[in-house]
């Protein structure tokens, strides 16, 4: 597989990295749209449709869909949907957090639904391999900081990760079958570390998120995660 650099401190590249060496010697095929990753609405049915012909004709190659809006996925067919998720947005829901994304897609028949932590490459590699040989729709959601959206500086990029993480605000866990859930690092619930997310990227500087509002639902979502685990 091959791959090209993006921005200095790029997440997307980062994980694209990552990618090339899960994937090895494995025969892939990778839908990715232009600019930075972010999808045109037709990247998913090129995917599903390259699925159907690599059946069709008894290939084993492996499709990826590989974009930064999870807008526009197709929970069909046998492909895995990578989302780099960049918050391109304006920020993570406006509040300093994200949507349990992974949970939703589980919960929408995904056979194989993970997040993938940057600062955690052994885990990344691990969870990208087991995605590409797994048959059905499978996902990975990538936390992937944008040193331009998040006005953050390039060098930073992997301690942000690090830190989203730390502070239990970027889960990283994987589900299979939509029903058994499993976390792969556990947070350490830092309020320091959320800070520091929060200090080192210029985004929030002048409407800042409502730490306390975090914090809070930063505890509910993993209520509900340990909720899942331990079914």
């Amino acid at each position: 597989m091959r791959y090209e650099h993006n921005c200095s401190g790029c997440g997307i590249s980062a994980a694209r990295i990552l990618l090339a060496r899960a994937a090895a010697d494995r025969d892939i095929q990778v839908v990715h749209p232009g600019s930075c990753g972010v999808a045109a609405t037709s990247a998913p049915g090129i995917a599903s449709g390259l699925a159907a012909v690599a059946r069709l004709n008894g290939e084993d190659t492996r499709i990826v869909c590989w974009v930064a809006d999870r807008g526009v996925y197709d929970e069909s067919g046998d492909v895995l949907y990578i989302y780099c998720d960049t918050e391109f947005g304006g920020g993570p829901e406006g509040h300093g957090h994200s949507k349990d994304i992974v949970g939703m897609v589980s919960a929408n028949g995904a056979r194989y639904a993970a997040a993938v932590s940057l600062a955690h490459p052994d885990d990344a590699m691990r969870k990208m391999r087991y995605a590409l040989d797994a048959e059905g729709f499978r996902f990975l959601h990538i936390l992937a900081p944008c040193p331009t959206v998040w006005q953050s500086e390039p060098a930073r990029s992997i301690e942000l990760v690090r830190l989203a993480v730390r502070s239990g605000l970027f889960a990283v866990c994987e589900v299979f079958d939509g029903t058994q859930t499993v976390v792969n690092v556990e947070p350490e619930s830092s309020q320091g570390a959320l800070t520091r997310y929060f200090a080192l990227q210029g985004r929030f500087r002048e409407t800042g998120p409502n730490a306390g509002a975090v914090l809070e639902h930063i505890a509910r979502s993993w209520l509900q995660l340990r909720a899942r685990e331990s079914c």
